[in-house]
């Protein structure tokens, strides 16, 4: 997983509170807008995400929690 410019890619997964993936995607490219994989609003509330950081010497991921508010 490379980016165009050879720096750096990333991967992401959006998981609601009870653990099922809302949504998932990848950098360059997109990223989460609140909505699940039918592109339905995802309802208020706190979501888990994964993000995986590779380049060519590196693997990174984080995880953490978003509050989303509309």
């Amino acid at each position: 997983m490379r980016d165009t410019t050879g720096r750096f890619a990333a991967r992401w997964q959006i998981f609601n509170r009870w653990g099922q993936e809302v949504s998932h995607g990848s950098f360059p490219g997109s990223g989460w807008t609140g909505t699940d994989e039918r592109r339905q609003p995802c309802p208020d509330g706190v979501y888990f995400y994964i993000l995986a950081i590779e380049n060519s010497s590196i693997h990174q991921e984080e995880r953490g929690w978003v509050k989303l508010i509309r």
